[in-house]
């Protein structure tokens, strides 16, 4: 496996790192790991990933959280620590010991229809948290350990910190973490290579020649922009729809009206 290894860092460790160079990064994780996923476009299979090449422990239970109205969907343990999950033998929460290297996933995740939101959460706890933000959450192993701990051996993600990978501005470390998290979830499942390759293909064929849909002017183009594509490339790469149709815009293969505008004005749209 390789090591994470980025020099610029803010005052908190964590990695000061750009959505282009997220990509970048991911594509060398993936031709160490497997590199026929660069050549031809398919899901990644998460498990052998997460557990044979990461080297994590991969566990499913049904996750709760201390505050009721939180969704907890993944947890990853950077030391030993407790979650809370639910017993449905003895019908009561119950707190389980997670060790380190251990990811535990929301057992609500292996519904068939969840088989996309499954795939991206554990690349979310795996490749974004446990292998780029061991050096903020690496901490004193001696200290006692307490989820309301500043900086906990175990982190939980809650539901809408995922499939949340869209440009935006982050206020705090946390905040950077989880967005970067998100992003190379989304970068090691739909690599850049393989993903921009699949959506030029397919939007030639619809015909649009520039390989670009315009939203706003056009119904059945709008209609295309939000379902019939971002559904081809969630089938083909093994994710939602949703983070399909955040990765086109990502890469600008949707565009509003406006945003072209704006790009005509600056020159850089052709």
């Amino acid at each position: 496996m390789l090591k994470f290894s980025w020099s610029k860092r803010d005052k908190n460790k964590v990695p000061v790192i750009s959505a282009m160079e997220m990509d970048e990064l991911a594509e060398v994780l993936i031709r160490d790991y497997n590199p026929v996923l660069l050549k031809e476009a398919q899901p990644i299979d998460y498990e052998h990933f997460l557990e044979f090449y990461l080297g994590v422990n991969l566990q499913y239970q049904d996750i709760r959280s201390e505050q009721p109205d939180e969704h907890i969907l993944g947890i990853t343990a950077f030391g030993d620590d407790y979650a809370l999950v639910f017993d449905d033998v003895q019908g009561r929460l119950k707190r389980i010991v997670v060790t380190e290297g251990s990811i535990v996933l929301h057992n609500e995740l292996l519904a068939e229809e969840k088989e996309g939101r499954l795939r991206f959460t554990a690349l979310h706890e795996g490749a974004g948290h446990w292998w780029c933000h061991q050096d903020y959450y690496g901490i004193d192993k001696n200290q006692l350990t307490l989820f309301a701990e500043e900086k906990p051996r175990a982190i939980m993600c809650r539901s809408y910190n995922l499939e949340n990978f869209a440009y935006r501005k982050c206020k705090t470390s946390v905040d950077w973490m989880e967005y970067q998290a998100d992003y190379m979830a989304s970068a090691i499942a739909m690599p850049k290579t393989p993903f921009k390759a699949a959506a030029a293909e397919m939007l030639m064929k619809a015909g649009f020649k520039n390989k670009v849909i315009v939203t706003g002017l056009d119904a059945d183009h709008d209609i295309y922009a939000e379902l019939g594509l971002p559904a081809q490339i969630a089938e083909v790469f093994g994710v939602s729809r949703k983070a399909a149709e955040i990765k086109l815009k990502n890469f600008g293969f949707i565009k509003d009206i406006k945003k072209v505008k704006e790009e005509a004005r600056q020159g850089r749209f052709c």
